[in-house]
């Protein structure tokens, strides 16, 4: 009886490192405010551009190379010109290498406080009569019929209140509510995912401090084929 009971512990550990994700989500901290994409992890006659991450741009990044101390990291990206995610395909997605000098994973921000911004997500009831899953890519929709909708999000930056443009949130069906906020010089980083164990996606914004909405990124890596 012991013996199995170790062993269910011990298979339980394993699910869960199993589990953990070895990506994530990050900015760049480049000084010209442009950090290139290469298709190779190396700097020779074969490595040309492939890509570029703008500033205030989030993306995704191999956690794994990035702990292992790599000098270069594949990342993921939408290509340039479609900072909100709204216009790309998940085949579509730019995937390179950059330097790894250059990341700076989300969650190594320090968090803000309420006060300083708080993000406020309404949802409504999924009703397969009055509603449709309309667009070109929706997040939170697989094979089963999807249980909500988001149906406003606001954002409050001290005293003032900005309400979302809609195209940032009308593909997004199950949405986690809560959500992580970091602080980043004048800017916000608002973090959250939905865990589903069918069509699960992270959702990142990157807001100024005036409530300006400058950049998204919304998926899952293995929808990116990492």
């Amino acid at each position: 009886m012991i013996r199995l009971k170790y062993t269910f512990i011990l298979l339980s550990l394993l699910f869960f490192a199993t589990k953990k994700c070895v990506s994530q989500i990050a900015i760049h901290t480049e000084p010209h405010g442009i950090c290139w994409i290469y298709n190779n992890p190396k700097f020779d006659t074969t490595s040309f551009v492939i890509g570029k991450i703008y500033k205030n741009q989030a993306f995704w990044y191999d956690e794994k190379a990035y702990n292992n101390g790599d000098e270069w990291v594949k990342v993921v990206v939408p290509p340039s010109g479609d900072r909100f995610m709204k216009m790309t395909d998940v085949d579509e997605m730019v995937k390179g290498y950059t330097l790894s000098t250059y990341i700076l994973p989300y969650n190594k921000l320090e968090k803000a406080s309420v006060s300083d911004l708080s993000i406020a997500v309404d949802l409504v009831k999924f009703d397969t009569i009055s509603h449709k899953v309309k667009g070109r890519l929706n997040w939170g929709v697989g094979s089963i019929t999807p249980n909500n909708k988001v149906k406003k999000v606001s954002i409050k930056v001290g005293n003032r209140k900005v309400d979302f443009p809609q195209r940032l949130f009308s593909d997004l069906y199950n949405c986690n509510t809560d959500f992580e906020i970091y602080k980043w010089g004048d800017m916000y980083l608002a973090y959250t995912n939905n865990e589903l164990e069918e069509n699960s996606y992270e959702l990142l914004f990157v807001i100024a401090n005036n409530g300006i909405i400058k950049s998204r990124v919304v998926g899952n890596l293995k929808s990116f084929n990492f």
